[in-house]
């Protein structure tokens, strides 16, 4: 079985069946609507990541120690952005996240120290705080 959770008909990657999208740069199918807690957690191997379309959910510490992943650009449907999602990702320098989210957890980036520019798309900067409060670059592009 390639999918071992369903979310109201939708696919799921969760921690048992990750090891199949396992790559330096993963491409994730275009079926794929969440990514479940800690499904590809301490993942050294990922660089990264091509998140589809119509992905709506990443799980708590879903990314979390991924040490070789350097940018994150989510799809703009992500409406579920849970705890500490990319915490501990060594070279993450980048990430952008869909201005449709209210509010970041204080974890979602925690302790990755690289981590100099998260951009917001749409242009609207949701509430923020802890990691976000020492950000070099915080920016709301059109």
């Amino acid at each position: 079985m390639y999918y071992s959770s369903y979310s109201q008909g939708s696919k799921i990657i969760t921690r048992s069946n990750a090891r199949q999208y396992l790559r330096e740069d993963m491409c994730l199918p275009s079926h794929i609507r969440g990514i479940a807690p800690e499904a590809f957690q301490n993942r050294g191997v990922i660089r990264s990541v091509q998140f589809p379309a119509r992905l709506t959910s990443v799980g708590a510490r879903a990314f979390c120690g991924c040490v070789s992943l350097e940018a994150v650009a989510l799809p703009s449907q992500v409406s579920e952005l849970a705890s500490a999602a990319f915490s501990r990702c060594d070279a993450l320098q980048k990430a952008q996240i869909p201005g449709s989210l209210d509010t970041l957890t204080q974890s979602l980036f925690q302790e990755s120290r690289r981590l100099q520019t998260v951009t917001f798309t749409p242009p609207s900067i949701p509430t923020v705080s802890g990691k976000f409060r020492n950000m070099l670059s915080l920016n709301a592009n059109p």
